[in-house]
């Protein structure tokens, strides 16, 4: 016979076990903030990126302080922020011209549309984040595209944190992402972006272009685990009622 003890017992123990497994999911709706590089007027200003992307619309030269970043997720303040230190020489609306994207890409074509671009032998951009978590794993993405060209425009994005490592493609007519695994801060929450042309870039200015990127905060293995232990948890605790019942 069920007694109000006993449902009044497994209500509370279904609730416990509802919140235990909404903590690891919390977990692992990590930090991630989205960036269209773009313009502040004229036709440019059309390819701004709704929703919860942070639109970089007049600082290509350097900033004299930071900005801060919002989260995709939330809307909400991220607690990171962007300085360019060492600008950039325009802004470009001829970038990935392919509209719709295709399936799966990260950004949206508003965002391939536009960028950030400088040129000159020798050139480099610079942009400080701050704000990143000491410790905490990120994937840096990137779009770089320069639509209506043949040469060779390979554009190398270098993160410099805790260690080093860079990512390169040709921008020319370019419609894929790539990413940079395995990103850490320094053990300020620093991480410096520099964005350059890279090697096999061929044209006489060295163009480079920096249309959209992604910061992603990937979540720890342990929080995985705990949710994969309490959804198996979850099983054994519906097998018990069931054989009660």
């Amino acid at each position: 016979m069920t007694t109000l003890s006993s449902l009044t017992s497994r209500s509370i123990r279904s609730a416990s076990l509802a919140l235990a497994i909404a903590a690891p999911l919390t977990a692992l709706a990590q930090t991630a903030v989205y960036i269209d590089f773009s313009a502040p007027t004229g036709s440019l200003a059309t390819t701004w990126t709704g929703g919860n992307w942070n639109n970089v619309t007049q600082d290509i030269g350097v900033m004299a302080s930071p900005v801060s970043l919002i989260d995709f997720n939330t809307g909400l303040a991220s607690g990171i922020s962007y300085q360019i230190t060492r600008g950039f020489g325009g802004n470009n609306g001829t970038g990935d011209l392919t509209n719709p994207r295709a399936e799966g890409d990260p950004f949206p074509f508003s965002a391939w549309r536009d960028s950030f671009f400088q040129q000159g032998v020798g050139q480099f951009s610079t942009i400080v984040f701050s704000g990143l978590q000491p410790g905490q794993e990120y994937t840096f993405t990137f779009a770089s595209a320069r639509g209506s060209v043949s040469d060779n425009r390979t554009t190398e994005f270098l993160v410099e944190g805790l260690g080093s490592g860079s990512v390169s493609v040709n921008s020319s007519n370019n419609t894929q992402s790539v990413s940079l695994t395995s990103v850490f801060s320094d053990a300020n929450g620093f991480a410096t972006l520099t964005v350059r042309a890279g090697a096999g870039n061929d044209n006489a200015s060295r163009f480079y272009y920096i249309n959209a990127m992604s910061i992603t905060a990937i979540p720890e293995p342990s929080a995985f685990a705990a949710l994969a232990g309490l959804g198996a948890l979850g099983v054994a605790a519906t097998r018990r009622r069931r054989r009660k019942g």
